[in-house]
């Protein structure tokens, strides 16, 4: 008896299942996607960094601007400790 089920569960479970699923991408990405010419992935490359050079030295003007901060913190002078 054990052993009538065990095969038929193991002939049920044997089987793929299947999947269906409807994948909607951008019109720009994917397959469909047009391929990029390496002028233009270089272009968008340069223009990232750019803006992230930018955004990091707004956060140093910030910091340099913050008036919570002591007048000798970031000093590397042995006579303030």
């Amino acid at each position: 008896m054990f052993e009538e089920k065990m095969k038929e569960a193991m002939a049920r479970g044997s089987h793929p299942s299947k999947v269906s699923g409807v994948r909607d991408f951008p019109p720009s990405c994917g397959r469909g996607a047009t391929p990029v010419s390496r002028k233009e992935c270089v272009r968008i490359q340069q223009a990232w960094i750019k803006d992230k050079i930018g955004k990091s030295q707004e956060v140093e003007e910030d910091r340099e601007e913050d008036s919570s901060m002591c007048s000798d913190q970031g000093d590397d002078d042995p006579k303030d400790t």
